[in-house]
């Protein structure tokens, strides 16, 4: 009981401090003033194909992503990999793997990749380009722990390292994610709360910021070396509400309803939802959908459950509509052991 009550009131400061942190802007928009978006973008075919609602359906060591708290219901090892056809010719990978340490806890760790190709380099004099290249691309890392603190209620936590880099520029943060799945005991129905990306802001340095300052406009003078002080800019603080419910549809079908509410630091409040149809447990279907997204709408995708022997295989494709933006492809694989 002292361990729920402890946990109940460190919930709540989380919470207050993230509704604070989000809503305190007042009537002020606080559209576009988060930096590292890449974070934002879902991974897992399974999760995204149903609307991104993955707050509390996650099954895999992709839940690393959406909720910590739900990879202690994993019972066996786990990998998981995804990768995804971005727009604009960017693509994300993201890596995962969980281990059970005792019957109640499990560690995780993950790895998320983003990355383009080059692009010309460009300058006043030479607008059509000086011949040479540079890339730009970010990752993170991160090392979670989760367990069961009661029969029903399950916690977790991961602490990442995040960073970005284009040309010579880097920039780096510390942020965590935390997360709870309640299940409540009525037939399958469970609800589940994280919070992700609570960290510092990130601010680009290196030699692209650096120059000769003459700073008494005399030329028999030396100039003095310094650095354009570039703006930091913070993570996007992502709340998410998650509740999802199986229902039985004949005698080898099952049909799992989810829906995520979502507050961002630096969009409007949305909504997301789904539904997957499994059969027999094998082949599955699934679709979903976005309110209050400027561009992103209709989900959709398939998955399938191969036994290999004492393991499991699992393989999942999502679709996901982008608007203007075109499609984005995400392909995933996991296999339990």
């Amino acid at each position: 009981m002292s361990k729920s009550i402890v946990l109940g009131v460190l919930g709540a400061v989380v919470i207050s401090l993230a509704l604070w942190s989000i809503a305190g802007a007042g009537e002020v928009s606080n559209v576009a003033t988060a930096g590292a978006q890449w974070l934002k973008i879902g991974v897992g075919a399974r999760s995204v194909a149903m609307g991104s609602a993955g707050t509390v359906v996650a099954k895999d060591a992709t839940g690393l992503y959406w909720n910590p708290a739900t990879v202690a219901a994993l019972k066996q090892k786990n990998i998981s990999l995804c990768h995804i056809d971005w727009i604009a010719d960017i693509s994300y990978d993201f890596m995962a793997m969980t281990l059970p340490l005792d019957h109640a806890s499990t560690l995780g760790f993950s790895l998320g990749v983003l990355s383009m190709g080059k692009m010309d380099v460009t300058t006043v004099d030479e607008p059509d380009g000086t011949g040479d290249t540079f890339g730009a691309g970010a990752f993170s890392a991160g090392v979670s722990y989760s367990r069961y603190l009661t029969d029903r209620f399950l916690a977790g936590m991961t602490v990442k390292y995040a960073r970005e880099h284009i040309w010579d520029l880097h920039s780096s943060a510390v942020a965590v994610d935390v997360g709870t799945l309640y299940w409540t005991g009525f037939r399958s129905l469970r609800f589940g709360m994280s919070l992700s990306n609570f960290g510092t802001d990130l601010q680009f340095h290196g030699s692209q910021l650096d120059y000769a300052a003459d700073v008494d406009n005399n030329i028999y003078t030396t100039d003095v070396d310094t650095e354009i002080k570039s703006t930091a800019y913070p993570l996007p603080l992502i709340m998410r509400f998650g509740l999802a419910y199986d229902l039985s549809c004949g005698p080898a079908g099952r049909v799992t309803l989810a829906t995520d509410a979502i507050l961002s630091s630096d969009q409007k409040e949305q909504a997301v939802g789904g539904v997957e149809y499994a059969y027999n447990d094998f082949i599955y279907a699934r679709a979903g959908y976005k309110l209050r997204s400027d561009e992103a709408g209709l989900t959709a995708g398939i998955g399938l459950k191969v036994p290999l022997g004492l393991s499991i295989l699992n393989i999942d494709y999502a679709w996901a509509d982008m608007g203007r933006l075109s499609n984005a492809h995400r392909l995933s694989a996991g296999i339990r052991f």
